[in-house]
């Protein structure tokens, strides 16, 4: 059932935010990592944007290839990834520090109505869409200066659902 797998999808998430930030940032704070951007001309909202994308594009290798040449971290691993970025940078847009400590509020908002979903629907659907979410993120971010939450917790109300579809038929490849 979709809803045991959420829960233990987004604590596995929460988790590995956590565990990243402190790897990443130390005791400097969880912005450090981003922030430290600046130094070289890059803005931080820039730098998530970046990674994101990075991300999206190995998922479309991924199913275009059916296969990742990096083996120590699965499809499954970019899916966490590509979601916890989203959080992170709804909580940079939204607090402009300690992102972290946004975790659980952010995927608390990955209601039991939002995850009943079509398991039928393909993963390069739910990408395109995922791709296309970030797009409209960046807009709003950017030109309009509103919150782009929408967009973000829907980018990773989809990595969820590419992660559960995909679960028993290739738990390591998409």
């Amino acid at each position: 059932m979709i809803t045991n797998f959420a829960k233990d999808w987004i604590a596995k998430n929460v988790a590995i935010t956590r565990a990243k930030n402190s790897d990443y940032s130390g005791k400097q704070g969880s912005d450090y990592a981003f922030d430290r951007v600046i130094r070289y001309g890059v803005q931080p909202i820039d730098g998530f944007f970046t990674r994101m994308s990075d991300k999206i594009a190995r998922l479309e290798t991924w199913l275009s290839h059916q296969e990742l040449q990096v083996k120590n971290e699965s499809g499954a691993d970019t899916l966490s990834d590509l979601a916890n970025y989203a959080m992170r940078l709804c909580g940079y847009v939204k607090h402009k520090k300690d992102v972290i400590e946004y975790a659980e509020e952010f995927y608390s908002k990955l209601t039991e109505d939002f995850y009943r979903v079509d398991e039928s629907k393909p993963p390069r659907a739910a990408l395109i869409a995922i791709d296309l979410h970030l797009s409209q993120a960046s807009y709003i971010i950017k030109e309009t200066k509103q919150d782009p939450f929408n967009h973000l917790i829907k980018i990773a109300g989809y990595c969820l659902l590419i992660a559960y579809v995909t679960r028993e038929t290739a738990p390591d490849r998409l």
